[in-house]
């Protein structure tokens, strides 16, 4: 299984490479930061609305 995740994720990587797209590249990178969490985890601030 941990070999079907490597050659998935080099797999992806070959393709956004391939794209040569900036902006999709600098999104993946951005989602790369976040961690995941299940929906109920998430909370927001909506006090903070304004300066998100």
């Amino acid at each position: 299984m941990a070999a079907d995740v490597c050659l998935h994720a080099h797999f992806h990587t070959l393709i956004v490479e391939a794209a040569q797209n900036h902006a999709l590249s600098a999104a993946l990178g951005l989602n790369d930061e976040i961690p995941i969490v299940s929906q109920p985890a998430v909370a927001f601030d909506h006090a903070a609305r304004e300066q998100q």
